[in-house]
């Protein structure tokens, strides 16, 4: 009997800690200059990852933030989001962004200039097929407010700084 409790402690220590996710929450919520992001099964849900930041999926929260997302596919995880003139580098497994404004150049191409590393304090990961973020320092790139409301568990993200 022993050996059947260690067996099943191991398998679900093994099964929580095989993705770097200690909790997912259905309760945390998302909303966009008041209009609350919806998430699926198909594009994901936050969760809580191993530093206990709350990563999003990338493209749900970015489109409808009004963003053009872009998967590199050659690039083995780099993902791009523009808005307006800026962009926003993502590099997976990293924990760090660049943020940079594109110009085009003499043959019609644009090309990055005036990058800026953003420091994030967790890494960007893929789960499930999924770019997960930590969303505050990618919005704020894009000069947006974002807040935490503990009471309702909703991160508040308003398109320009008041």
């Amino acid at each position: 009997m022993k050996k059947l409790w260690l067996c099943i402690t191991m398998f679900f220590t093994i099964l929580v800690h095989s993705n770097g996710v200690l909790a997912t929450s259905d309760s945390i919520n998302v909303a966009i200059d008041n209009k609350p992001v919806e998430f699926t099964p198909d594009s994901g849900k936050p969760f809580i990852d191993k530093n206990n930041r709350i990563l999003v999926p990338f493209r749900v929260v970015l489109e409808q933030f009004g963003a053009k997302v872009l998967w590199i596919e050659y690039s083995q995880g780099v993902v791009i989001a523009t808005k307006d003139d800026l962009n926003v580098r993502i590099f997976v497994g990293e924990n760090f962004i660049d943020q940079f404004i594109t110009e085009t150049g003499a043959r019609g191409s644009s090309e990055p200039h005036h990058t800026w590393p953003v420091a994030n304090d967790t890494n960007l990961i893929i789960k499930d097929n999924r770019v997960y973020i930590p969303i505050r320092s990618v919005l704020e790139a894009f000069h947006a407010q974002v807040t935490w409301d503990d009471k309702t568990k909703t991160i508040i993200i308003r398109s320009e700084k008041i």
